[in-house]
């Protein structure tokens, strides 16, 4: 007898969890449906700004036949830390939320070259520890690291490819 009343109270338990979970899951769709609408997003124009545009344009016009160009890629998405690596999430979290302005890879997708467009913004001595290590990040696995200044002139640069 006391075994049912123990098996029921758990059935009884379960029900009542079940059945708030379905509440509460409803006022979360609810809430989260008023966040949506508060979102302050919108699309921008473009996904370059005018010297990204101008180098991108070179690039496919020079090198198009030769490299697959990509752009605004995270360095985590060509650069991995091996698993079991020591301080794994160190040396990935170091990584993770940067990325590199073009990125060329040969036909088979191999990453070839890594071109970063410099502006003023990277003279800013955050920016310059931060260049300096993926320089260094670049070098280990063996991708070639080419800066270029804005008002360069992106055709002459391009042909050194």
């Amino acid at each position: 007898m006391n075994l049912l009343f123990i098996l029921l109270g758990f059935v009884f338990l379960a029900g009542v969890m079940f059945f708030m979970s379905k509440i509460l899951g409803r006022g979360n769709e609810k809430d989260e449906k008023k966040e949506v609408a508060k979102m302050p997003y919108r699309l921008r124009n473009t996904v370059f700004n005018g010297s990204e545009q101008a180098l991108y344009v070179e690039l496919k016009k020079q090198l198009g036949e030769k490299y697959e160009i990509f752009t605004k890629v995270r360095i985590i998405d060509f650069v991995e830390v091996p698993k079991g690596s020591a301080n794994y999430a160190k040396w990935r979290n170091k990584i993770w939320a940067k990325h590199v302005d073009f990125l060329l890879c040969d036909k088979n997708f191999k990453p070839v070259i890594a071109i970063e467009l410099d502006g003023k913004s990277h003279l800013n001595n955050k920016r310059v520890v931060r260049d300096e290590f993926v320089k260094s990040v670049y070098e280990k696995v063996g991708v070639r690291f080419e800066r270029v200044l804005v008002g360069d002139d992106f055709g002459l640069m391009v042909k050194s490819y």
